[in-house]
C-alpha cells in the first residue's frame, strides 16, 4: 500500500467557531495525504460568513441549502470526497495529530483487505467529567456489537472508504444512535482492528444529542426494530441479553426525560 488519501468529514450547523478548532486538528496531521470536508448544514448567514472566511490548502467547504441532518451531511461528504479511507468528525471534537499517521500505518501492517475500521482510545469531556473511552476490539465483532456499544465515537474510526458504499453510509432515517446503527452494518462486511493509542478528544457543547433523550428514547424503538432480525440470526442469548438491554435503556432514557442529566448520569455511573 502505498501513501492513500485520507479524507475527513466534518458535518457543522451554527458553530462556526467550534468547528474551526475542529479542521484545525484535522489539517494539522503529521501525515500529508490528507483532505478535509467540510459540510454546512444549513448554518445562518453569520455563521457560515465567518466559515468561509476559513481558509487552507486541502479544505474544501460544501453547504447544504437547508438544514437537512448529520447523516445527510456526512453522506454528502464521504460521496464527494477522494479518500480512499474516511474519517467522520464532529465539529465539536478534534483529533490529535499522528491520528491518521498512526492508523494508516496500522492498515498498513495488516495488509489485510478484509480488515475495514480501525479505531482507537478517546478522552471524552461530555459529560463534564474527563474519562476514557477504550476500543480495544478486533476481527470479526458483529455478535459482539450486536448485544453492547463495543466502540465509542465515530471519530476514532478510520473507515475504509469502499467498505462505506457496500452499506450506503448513514441512515437518515434514524433519529439518534446512526453511529452505532452504522458500525453494527459495518461488522457485517468487515472486520475491526484498532492502534492502541488516545487519538482524539469529545467536548462538551451546546445541544449535545446524547443529552436529547427524547431522540434517544425514539432511535432505540428504530434501532430495536431494524436490528432485531440480526439478533434472531445470532441466536437465543442475543434476543434475550437485548430484550433486557433495551429494557434499561428505554428506562434511563425516560429517567432523562423526566428529571434531567444529573440523575441520568447517577444511574449511569451505578450501572458501570
Amino acid at each position: 500500500m502505498s501513501d492513500p488519501t485520507v479524507s475527513i468529514i466534518i458535518p457543522t450547523r451554527n458553530r462556526s467557531e467550534l468547528v474551526k478548532r475542529a479542521i484545525r486538528s484535522a489539517l494539522n496531521q503529521s501525515y500529508d495525504n490528507v483532505e478535509v470536508v467540510v459540510i454546512d448544514d444549513g448554518s445562518a448567514p453569520e455563521h457560515l460568513a465567518a466559515l468561509s472566511e476559513f481558509e487552507a490548502p486541502g479544505l474544501t467547504i460544501l453547504k447544504n441549502q437547508t438544514n437537512r441532518g448529520g447523516p445527510y451531511s456526512r453522506n454528502r461528504g464521504w460521496k464527494s470526497c477522494n479518500g480512499d479511507f474516511i474519517i467522520f468528525l464532529d465539529d465539536d471534537d478534534q483529533i490529535e495529530p499522528e491520528k491518521v499517521e498512526l492508523q494508516i500505518r496500522k492498515f498498513k501492517e495488516l495488509d489485510d483487505p478484509e480488515v475495514g475500521v480501525v479505531t482507537s482510545h478517546a478522552v471524552d469531556y461530555r459529560s463534564s467529567e474527563k474519562q476514557i473511552k477504550y476500543n480495544r476490539i478486533r476481527g470479526d465483532i458483529h455478535s459482539k456489537v450486536l448485544k453492547s456499544y463495543e466502540l465509542h465515537g465515530i471519530e476514532t474510526m478510520m473507515i475504509r472508504k469502499s467498505c462505506i458504499e457496500q452499506i450506503n453510509g448513514f441512515d437518515p432515517d434514524l433519529v439518534a444512535n446512526q453511529e452505532y446503527d452504522l458500525i453494527v452494518r459495518l461488522s457485517r462486511v468487515c472486520k475491526f482492528d484498532y492502534v492502541d493509542e488516545i487519538l482524539s478528544c469529545e467536548n462538551r457543547s451546546e445541544n449535545q444529542i446524547n443529552l436529547n433523550f427524547g431522540k434517544k428514547f425514539k432511535a432505540a424503538g428504530q434501532i430495536w426494530a431494524r436490528h432485531h432480525p440480526f439478533w434472531v440470526q445470532d441466536g437465543w442469548k442475543t434476543v434475550a441479553y437485548n430484550y433486557i438491554r433495551f429494557l434499561y435503556l428505554f428506562s434511563r432514557y425516560s429517567i432523562g426525560m423526566v428529571f434531567g442529566e444529573k440523575v441520568y448520569r447517577f444511574v449511569e455511573r451505578q450501572k458501570s
